[in-house]
C-alpha cells in the first residue's frame, strides 16, 4: 500500500493498492475540504472565495449585465492540449456537492466557443458541462450579422490526462438569447458527474453522468473561445471552420450556487 498524505486542508490523500506479483493498481482518492460557497453576483465584487486562472479583468465584468457576472470569451481552452483559456473563476471544491447556474449569451456561440460550469483539477483533468457550439458537418447557416443560426449543444465533457470526449449531448432548439436563459446543474458523488439542463428554470432533463477521478478540485465558472477535440474531428463530413462573426460572445452568469453533501 502507497500512500501520498495530503498537503493540507483543502486537500486529497491518494491511497494505491499495488499488487506487486501483477502489478494490478487500485487508486483511491480521500478528499478533505472546507464548505464551499455560492454566489449571486450582485455586490459588485466576487466573493473571497474565489480566484481566477489567467485574469483579464477587461474581459470579465459585473457591471455589463446588473446582477450578473460577465465574462467575454477569448482565444483558448483547457480542452487537450490548449490549456490556455481565460478568466476561468473557481473555488475549492474537493467534496460532494450540486452546483447550479443559469447563463444567457449575447449571440449563439460560434464553432467552437463554449460556455459553462467547470470542476476542475488542472488543465488535463476537468469536467465541463457547457453550452457549446454545434459542430459543423454541412456548411452552416449564417443571420446577415454573421450569427451562426444553429442556437448551440449542451455538452457533459470529461478529460483525463489531456484526452477529452464528450459523454452526452442535447441540440437546443431556441438561441440563448435575451430573455430566454440556461440552466445547467451539475451533481458530484465520489467519481460520478451527473449533469442536468434546464429551459425555463425549473423542470430540469438530465444529460448524462460521467466518471473520473479527480482530486484537489476546484469548481466554477469558463467561457472560452474553445479548440476543435480529437472527438470532434472524427465526426464524417466534418467542417473544421471556425471563423468568428464580428460581435463578442459574452456569457453572462446569473449566480453560482453550490450545496455540499
Amino acid at each position: 500500500m502507497e500512500i501520498e498524505p495530503a498537503k493540507g486542508v483543502p486537500g486529497t490523500t491518494v491511497v494505491k493498492y499495488v499488487d506487486n506479483i501483477t502489478q494490478e493498481k487500485n487508486v483511491y482518492y480521500l478528499n478533505f475540504d472546507v464548505a464551499s460557497i455560492g454566489d449571486e453576483f450582485n455586490d459588485g465584487t466576487i466573493g473571497k472565495q474565489w480566484q481566477w486562472i489567467r485574469q483579464n479583468p477587461a474581459t470579465s465584468s459585473l457591471s455589463k449585465k446588473a446582477g450578473a457576472l460577465t465574462i467575454t470569451s477569448e482565444v483558448g481552452d483547457v480542452s487537450e492540449h490548449s490549456n490556455n483559456a481565460k478568466n476561468i473563476l473557481l473555488q475549492s471544491a474537493n467534496n460532494d456537492w450540486t452546483i447550479d447556474t443559469k447563463l444567457v449569451c449575447s449571440r449563439n456561440p460560434s464553432q467552437p466557443e463554449n460556455a459553462g460550469i467547470l470542476a476542475y483539477e488542472n488543465d488535463d483533468n476537468f469536467v465541463k458541462l457547457a453550452l457549446r457550439a454545434v459542430i459543423k458537418t454541412t456548411r452552416a447557416t449564417k443571420l446577415p450579422n454573421g450569427e451562426e443560426a444553429q442556437p448551440g449543444t449542451v455538452d457533459l465533457i470529461i478529460e483525463e490526462n489531456g484526452i477529452a470526449k464528450s459523454v452526452a449531448s442535447f441540440n437546443l432548439r431556441k438561441a440563448i438569447t435575451g430573455d430566454n436563459a440556461l440552466a445547467l446543474r451539475l451533481e458530484k458523488t465520489g467519481a460520478n458527474y451527473t449533469a442536468y439542463y434546464s429551459l425555463d428554470g425549473t423542470k430540469f432533463e438530465k444529460l448524462g453522468t460521467a466518471s473520473v477521478l479527480l482530486k484537489d478540485i476546484k469548481a466554477g465558472l469558463i467561457a472560452c473561445d474553445g479548440v476543435i477535440i480529437q472527438g470532434m474531428k472524427s465526426t464524417f463530413y466534418f467542417s473544421s471552420d471556425t471563423t468568428k462573426p464580428s460581435t463578442p460572445f459574452d456569457v453572462a452568469f446569473d449566480y453560482f450556487h453550490i450545496t455540499n453533501k
